[in-house]
């Protein structure tokens, strides 16, 4: 087993504009005493700013000089120690993997293991740590000839019995595999080899039924139970129809014995498990890949006509209710939707003199289930944004997309701190309670994904938001 040691690089918020000046030599200031401290205290402070153990170290560190300065003429020093000696806004710890090209990730909270999908066009393999304390600890790999193609899809079982890892083609000469591996040992207990030749497109798994749903070949469609001891060599079960496109959209309903796909060309099928038949059509989807499913109350959430959102019944396949943003230049992107508060977050791109920009807007549905923006916000993101996710407990919106990843107040429409600014994101985890963001970034003209895990100080966030002076947190 090999074990690879992790690049580990620790970013702070830059300066506010007006502020940026602290960190340069004064010309105002006399060589002296206090102009050499005061070069001193800035060294120390910059070192020191967003390490979280010398945090609490810094504040009593800031206060005893702040004593020293006080009552004399130096009051740039003053001043830059008013700004530095204040709770930061943002603080973050970024943990970064560099050396190998990544291609996905999964986190398990449960067990605090982080898997990590990687591989160099030679062998494709599947890392994983764990966490003591706040501690990453690299633990092993798995065996470097088992994948011939990029890992695409992890996913874990439930009960912790076993993790499934697929690997996608993406030409003749490279196969596609299916595998699972037992949780505890991380040893090789299954591995599924019918689409070996195919291009696997798409992936769900439902941990309930341990059943694990492909789409593949650009249009076809089946699943797989994947530890069935009863089944063949290949357990697969296909569709009978197909889609016209890819799909990219997968959910499944054990309850109602139904499985839900979305395709490219903007079509949804409403699908019977036990026929492995379509039963419903939805045509009009915009963005399908973007779709929710409520359970709860059976209806699909999804992109309508361009610039829209629209309910439709789960099995029906009828349109329940519809929004259209008053900006018929605006183009649907991707939305986020919360069962529980019926709150939908939508980004729809609007092209201005500088590109495309994204505008988020908060839409709520009515005792009525009609869909309505009042009495909500709307947000304006700087890039294009195709990622969305929700913390309802810190009512903290996060957006991600084509140059960054940013944190939004959510009641007031503050912008609270920007990520990873002119980075891809690729991928995204919000493991909310544990403050914690897993991304997966690409440099521009890049082919290198690489992963970051970023703690962050939200609370700070939250209490003093600020539209003049919003954090940055940059990778350096």
């Amino acid at each position: 087993m090999n074990v690879d040691n992790s690049t580990r690089i620790v970013t702070s918020p830059s300066i506010p504009q007006k502020d940026k000046a602290t960190s340069k030599p004064l010309k105002n200031v006399p060589v002296s005493i206090f102009g050499v401290f005061y070069q001193s205290i800035i060294s120390f402070i910059l070192d020191n700013f967003s390490n979280v153990k010398e945090r609490a170290r810094l504040k009593v560190t800031c206060k005893k000089m702040k004593m020293i300065v006080e009552g004399t003429s130096s009051d740039k020093i003053s001043k830059t120690l008013d700004y530095f000696c204040q709770q930061p806004k943002c603080v973050v710890t970024v943990s970064s993997y560099k050396k190998t090209p990544l291609s996905t990730f999964l986190y398990d909270p449960s067990s605090r293991l982080l898997f990590m999908g990687m591989g160099d066009d030679v062998n494709y393999r599947i890392a994983w740590f764990q966490f003591n304390g706040d501690i990453e600890i690299q633990l092993g790999y798995s065996d470097g000839f088992e994948f011939f193609s990029p890992i695409q899809f992890l996913a874990i079982d439930e009960n912790r019995n076993f993790f499934i890892a697929a690997s996608a083609s993406k030409g003749n000469s490279m196969r596609s595999s299916i595998k699972a591996y037992e949780f505890k040992t991380k040893t090789l207990i299954r591995s599924i080899n019918f689409f070996a030749y195919d291009h696997l497109d798409r992936f769900h798994y439902d941990a309930e039924s341990g059943l694990l749903f492909v789409a593949f070949d650009k249009e076809k469609f089946a699943y797989i139970k994947i530890l069935d001891k009863n089944s063949n060599e290949n357990p697969i079960t296909l569709f009978s129809d197909s889609h016209a496109d890819m799909i990219v959209w997968i959910d499944f309903d054990p309850i109602l014995d139904r499985v839900f796909s979305g395709s490219k060309d903007g079509v949804i099928k409403i699908w019977s498990l036990s026929k492995s038949q379509c039963l419903v059509t939805i045509n009009s989807i915009t963005s399908s890949d973007k779709s929710f499913y409520d359970k709860h109350r059976q209806w699909i959430v999804a992109g309508y006509k361009g610039n829209g959102i629209g309910i439709w019944d789960a099995l029906t396949g009828d349109l329940q209710q519809t929004y259209v943003d008053a900006d018929k230049t605006a183009k649907f992107s991707t939305l986020h939707y919360e069962e529980k508060t019926k709150i939908i977050f939508a980004a729809f791109n609007i092209k201005d003199a500088h590109g495309y920009i994204s505008k988020i807007v908060a839409l709520k549905i009515a005792g009525d289930d009609s869909i309505t923006n009042e009495g909500m916000i709307s947000y304006k993101s700087t890039y294009e944004v195709s990622l969305l996710d929700f913390d309802e407990t810190s009512e903290t919106l996060l957006s991600a997309g084509s140059r960054g990843l940013q944190l939004w107040n959510y009641k007031k429409g503050v912008l609270l701190a920007t990520f990873f600014e002119n980075y891809q994101i690729l991928k995204f985890q919000w493991v909310k309670k544990e403050k914690k963001l897993y991304a997966l970034l690409n440099r521009p003209a890049s082919k290198k994904p690489f992963m970051v895990s970023l703690y962050y100080s939200l609370p700070q966030l939250i209490v003093q938001p600020s539209k003049e002076k919003t954090a940055k947190c940059i990778i350096s």
